[in-house]
């Protein structure tokens, strides 16, 4: 086992993982985006770092710090067990937080993830419980329209954006489904 040198995290390139949203590891913000997986193994922690460069593979003398995303010392587990295939996962799931980490051999490396969901959450109750704006009433106004479905119904939305907000392009949506 080479303690203390960094290894690519993974069998034959190095392991990659993407975030939708911005999360938090270990305390520290992580953008969302795609990362390559860098560790430098300890007997007892062990440094996990996420790297921009997805093209950097296991040579690890290429390794530019600049393009490292974060870094995060993470204290190792025991397993009572062998774990043949290197392993990531995620468990102990929550509504703003889980636990991010790989496996191999008879080390864990657990991470503490979390997630902000509050105001993600609040942006989407209110935009639903306002309703539909000016737009969502244009576009499928303009889908029925196109599509040839029921131009009644297109009408409807197409005069209901235009009393929230005309815009010349609405209005001359609503005269085309008269005119038709």
């Amino acid at each position: 086992e080479k303690w203390g040198k960094m290894w690519r995290t993974g069998a034959n390139a190095s392991s990659k993982i993407e975030f939708s949203d911005d999360v938090k590891i270990e305390g520290k913000d992580v953008p969302a985006g795609k990362y390559a997986v860098y560790s430098i193994p300890g007997e007892e922690t062990w440094t996990v770092m996420l790297y921009s460069d997805l093209g950097l593979g296991g040579n690890t003398n290429g390794y530019d710090q600049s393009k490292e995303v974060a870094r995060f010392e993470v204290e190792t587990a025991i397993l009572p067990l062998e774990i043949e295939n290197f392993t990531f996962f995620v468990d102990n799931m929550k509504s703003t937080s889980a636990t991010l980490g790989f496996a191999w051999g008879k080390y864990m490396v657990p991470m503490n993830m979390e997630v902000e969901v509050e105001s993600k959450v609040m942006s989407a109750i209110e935009k639903t419980m306002a309703g539909p704006g000016r737009n969502d009433f244009y576009q499928a106004a303009r889908y029925y329209y196109n599509s040839g479905k029921d131009l009644k119904q297109a009408l409807e939305w197409a005069h209901k954006a235009n009393e929230i907000g005309a815009r010349y392009w609405q209005l001359r949506l609503e005269a085309q489904i008269n005119a038709k």
